[in-house]
């Protein structure tokens, strides 16, 4: 009789164990292991990073044609330092685990079955030395950490952390991996934001400009009892003239400013496009 190897054993997740990490709810997930086999699974669980990990159960046994769930929890003090170093770093988590497995008959099943939690880990541990490595079965299954705020209802029953079309970019920004295409996209669209109020204010700013440019010479008027050809005896005449025509040659100050910062902020957009393009396609 043939022995029921991993490959027969059904996971899921199949290939990679998801964590959401967030600051306000636990960071776990669950692995499912079915056996739709004829005959009897004994399993252990192992992991490259036992210190960041709550594995619940890390052993058993899975009786033919049953399944079982195993609750993997990251350790409080653990997901602290994920979210600190997220903030300062993109999340590289390398962490893995490994279930090892081998088939067993129905005699040695019922003893394992009768066993204590630490007797059946001590009794799987010392089986699973004994026989062969060649014919213990393990299942690689890698672990990717997404940071994210679970949904929260304010008095409004409006729920917040996810994010969502038409929010602020600023509001969500901070919640996104730093370094990510998403990140970029979402520095860029606020960024576009301020162009466009800046825009707006230098369009707003420009026709006060005009509107006071209208109004000054109507207050530019002589002082009463002096007449208004005064200055041509002192030479005046000619030196204002001259004065103004080289003040029309010069653009206005509040012009100049204005180009300059949308000069400035239009390369700044520019340059975080690009980046965000050379993001997605790496």
């Amino acid at each position: 009789m043939s022995m029921a190897n991993s490959s027969d054993l059904i996971f899921s997740p199949r290939d990679t164990l998801t964590i959401r990490v967030s600051e306000s709810e636990p960071a776990e997930t669950a692995l499912k292991i079915s056996n739709p086999t004829s005959e009897h699974i004994a399993f252990k669980v192992k992991t490259t990073s036992p210190e960041r990990y709550l594995v619940k159960p890390n052993h058993g046994l899975i009786r033919y044609g049953r399944q079982t769930e195993v609750t993997i929890i990251i350790v409080h003090t653990k997901k602290k330092d994920i979210l600190t170093e997220a903030l300062t770093s993109p999340a590289n988590c390398r962490d893995k685990f490994l279930v090892q497995s081998l088939g067993i008959d129905a005699i040695l099943a019922d003893e394992l079955e009768s066993k204590t939690s630490l007797e059946l880990a001590d009794a799987i541990t010392q089986l699973f030395v004994k026989k062969d490595k060649f014919k213990l079965q393990a299942k690689k299954l890698p672990v990717e950490l997404l940071l994210d705020d679970p949904p929260r209802k304010d008095g409004s029953g409006v729920e917040k952390g996810h994010i969502s079309v038409g929010k602020s970019p600023e509001l969500t920004n901070s919640r996104l991996m730093p370094g990510t295409p998403e990140a970029m996209f979402a520095e860029i669209v606020a960024l576009r934001k301020k162009y466009d109020d800046l825009v707006a204010f230098t369009v707003n700013l420009t026709a006060e400009r005009d509107s006071m440019s209208l109004d000054l010479p109507n207050s530019h008027t002589c002082p009463e009892g002096v007449p208004q050809d005064k200055t041509a005896s002192f030479g005046g005449s000619s030196l204002n003239a001259e004065r103004r025509g080289m003040d029309s040659d010069m653009p206005p100050a509040s012009s100049m400013t204005s180009v300059i910062s949308i000069s400035l902020i239009s390369c700044l957009f520019g340059w975080c496009s690009s980046q965000l393009v050379r993001q997605c396609g790496s």
